[in-house]
Parts: C-alpha cells; structure tokens; sequence
C-alpha cells in the first residue's frame, strides 16, 4: 500500500487541468466539486472507490466550505479550470492519510480515517493525520497543477535551501524520507521549518504542505519568503497570470491529442515567463510525443537551466530517457550523470524515481557492456521491487557476461516464475544452460523462447542449431 500512497501524494507530472477562457473562477467555486461512486482504476492510482452515504458527503463538505471562508483564493482556484472529482475510498497508505489526490486525474480521494479522526488539540503540530491539514494540503495539490507555482523560478529559489537542508538531515539520520513520514519522526521537518517530515519530497508537496499549513493556521510561523508568496500565488485573491492561463491551456490541448497547438501555447506561456520550469518541461514531453528526442533534450536543457540547480526527479528522468533514445556515447554519459543524480539524492525522494533511476541506468550500463556496474544497478532495482521480472531478468543477462551462468540462471528463473511469457529470459537462460552444456535445458529454453516470439527466429536458430547438433552428438 506504500507504493499505492506515494503514486497519489507524490505524483509532481502534471497532465491536463482543462482550460476556461473566462479568467477568474466562478464566486462560489465549491460548486465544481463533483461527489461520484464510480472510477475506473487507474495503473497510477488502482484504488476501489465506494458509494457516498449522505451525511459523509455532507461533512466534506461543510469541511471544503470551512475551507474557502479562510482561504477563499485557494477553493478558487483548483475550480478554475476543471471541476475535482471526489471520490470515497477505504483507506490511502496504510490508514496514515485522510486525504489523497491524483493530479493528473484532478481527483481527491476521501478515505474512512477522514471520518474517523478527532481534531488535533489546539497548537499541536502538523500530522499527515489531520483531516483539514490533509484536505487543504490536497486542494493546494490539485489547484498549483493548474497553475504550477511550484514550477517558478522565485518559489524554486526560496524553496530549494529548504528541501535540501531537511534532505541532509535525513541522510544524517540514516533513513529515507518514507521511512520517517511512517515512523511519525519530524525531526527533519521541524529543523528545516516545514509542516511535516514528507513536505521535503518535492518542491510541489513543498508547496502544497505549506499552502495547507497557513489556509489551517494563519497564525502559523512559516519563513517570510514562503508566506508572502504562499499568500500571493495560492491563497491570495484569484486573478489568472497569463503564464498560467497559457500553461493550464496547453495542458487541456494535450489532453486532446492537439499536441502541435499545444506547442504553441507552451511557447507563448515561456515568452510571458522565461523562467517558467514547467512550460519548458512540457515542450520537452511534447517532442516526446513526436519522436523527436534531439528536441526533447534542448527543452530538458532549459527547464534543467530554469530549475535553479535543483532539477526535480521527473525532470532529469525524462531527460535521462531522451538522451538514451538517442544512442550516442557522450548523450548516454549525460543520461548516467543524471541518474546517478536521482539516486545520490534518494534519502529525499520516493522509492518510485529511485528504482526508474537505477533501471534505466543499468540498461544504460548494458549498452556499454560495464556487466559489473549492470548488475550491481538491478540488485539494488530487486531489493526495492522483489516483482520487477525485467529486473531480475536484466540482472541474469549481466551475470551470464561475468561468467556466472549458475547465478544467472537463478535471476532468470525468477524472471519466468514472474513472466512466464518473457522470450529474452527464456533465451538468456537457454544461453546459460549451454554454456553449462546442459543441452537439454537449453534446447527446451530456446524453443520456448522461440515459440513465444516467432520474430527472434534469427537470434535464436544459431544457438538452437548447435545445440541440437551436440545433443546429436550424444553430448
């Protein structure tokens, strides 16, 4: 369920707030809260959602009211442009949260713990169990995914020192952000002056929880910088900037497929703000789109330049992948450096970007043939995710190039046990098995490798004819 927590309270890859051409919000924005009982599953956020019952949807409400009478910018704005879907749910991360979202989705998520809970008493620090903390936090979520304050030069700079003093505190104390928002151990958040340990993430959930922090407590001592733009970006009164319009506009056109329309308005969102990390970055997932990595990489290049020496994790994953497409020594080395980047900051981030990070490193480190390097990179991708097949699958192919067939055989044997239908594992390990001149074995594997993939037909008839022809032999 932890994985499930982190892909809804930690997504920061923002797809498609819908766009209104009418600038400010309608006056009572809680009308574009919308209650439903049905959702289909999504692989982001597979949760099962359950039918409201009348006096439930009436305290979330009367919550999301309390909520915009004192911080009436911010209910607003996550209205503007799209209504919130609001679902119900079981639970969300182990019944830790009463609230989750999915940005993408512009969706909230009411778990039983919502109802459950009793108010923390007064002047009590800030828990990820507090129902008005968790559902103003999550608002804050959903309402900068229209606008992406969070992706602006000026809250980067201020916020960036934040994050990463609370980061160093938690590499000093030997353990993974995750690991201190389950144990409830805020010593890294209260050194750094953030609400809780699990805003130092990212600087959205930054954002976010320090936007959630002062619409529940106004009276609540945030550093100066961050309650002034708090204040103007998020809770202040609701006039649109034209970066934002423009940005909430290309993401509604790629959500319809218009991706060249979509590239123009990114552009026009970078000419009202240069410094806008976010437009940039959707440039880049548009050349995406269209195969163009070379593209990509120039976009990457200035959101990275925009993100003033703090690129987020999704970020440098996606130009880490750009530059792979591009399959040229010196792009690959540049993937590398930003993975390694990932995974040397991992304490302050989810175990999801970490594990991407060490994957498409080790793919990248097969490529170059560093066996070693490979296979070092999906061990640690295996101890995270014990189901990653590919992982095991990849792990077993760097095995068999250091000369341990033996080891080998047994990732790809955990490899098929966790995909029966993986033709490269059964070749790989008809591969390890002849070198063994375990024939048989290796017959059998490579015929099954083979009947699953008729197109390997090339790759795998030498070695299938040499092994039949030793078992001819006898052998």
């Amino acid at each position: 369920m932890i994985r499930v927590c982190f892909a809804l309270l930690a997504l920061i890859v923002v797809v498609s707030p819908g766009f209104a051409v009418a600038a400010p919000a309608a006056p009572d924005a809680r009308a574009r809260f919308q209650y439903l009982d049905t959702r289909l599953a999504t692989q982001e956020a597979p949760l099962k959602v359950k039918p409201w019952t009348a006096p439930e949807r009436q305290r979330v409400e009367a919550a999301i009211a309390q909520l915009g009478q004192a911080a009436p910018g911010l209910v607003q704005r996550v209205g503007a442009y799209r209504p919130v879907r609001v679902f119900r749910t079981d639970r969300l991360g182990g019944e830790q949260f009463p609230v989750g979202m999915v940005v993408n989705e512009h969706v909230l998520f009411i778990a039983d713990s919502f109802f459950a809970a009793s108010p923390p008493p007064k002047g009590a620090a800030f828990t990820m169990r507090d129902p008005a903390f968790g559902l103003a936090r999550a608002i804050a979520h959903l309402a900068d995914g229209a606008g992406r304050a969070a992706g602006s030069r000026e809250w980067i700079q201020i916020a960036q020192p934040i994050v990463e003093k609370a980061r160093a505190k938690a590499k000093s104390m030997n353990a993974t952000l995750t690991e201190l928002v389950q144990k409830g151990d805020e010593a890294a958040a209260q050194e750094a002056g953030t609400p809780t340990t699990f805003a130092t993430f990212t600087l959205s959930e930054l954002l976010s929880q320090y936007t959630g922090a002062l619409a529940v407590k106004k009276d609540w001592q945030a550093p100066a910088a961050v309650k002034a733009f708090v204040d103007r970006r998020m809770l202040g009164s609701f006039a649109p900037e034209d970066a934002a319009r423009r940005f909430a506009e290309g993401q509604s056109l790629i959500e319809q497929g218009k991706f060249n329309d979509a590239a123009k308005v990114f552009e026009a969102a970078i000419k009202a703000d240069a410094g806008f990390r976010d437009a940039h970055l959707r440039r880049g997932v548009i050349e995406k789109y269209r195969g163009d990595f070379a593209k990509a990489v120039t976009h990457y290049d200035a959101a990275v330049k925009a993100s003033n020496g703090a690129p987020p994790p999704a970020l440098l994953l996606e130009r880490a992948f750009a530059l792979l497409q591009l399959n040229q020594n010196d792009k690959r080395e540049r993937a590398v450096a930003d993975l390694a980047t990932i995974i040397d900051t991992a304490p302050g981030l989810g175990v999801e970007y970490v594990e991407r990070a060490y994957g498409m490193r080790g793919e990248a480190q097969i490529v170059q043939k560093q066996w070693a390097k490979a296979a070092a990179d999906f061990t640690a991708v295996v101890q995270i995710d014990p189901s990653n097949s590919v992982a095991w699958r990849n792990r077993g192919r760097a095995r068999f190039e250091v000369q341990d067939a033996v080891g080998a055989i047994d990732d790809l044997n955990k490899a098929i046990q966790l995909d029966a239908r993986d033709a490269d594992a059964y070749f790989i390990r008809g591969y390890a098995y002849g070198s063994l001149k375990q024939y048989r074995q290796a017959k059998a594997d490579l015929e099954e490798s083979l009947r699953i993939a008729p197109h390997m037909e090339s790759l795998v008839r030498p070695p299938l004819d040499f092994v039949n022809g030793e078992i001819a032999k006898g052998r």
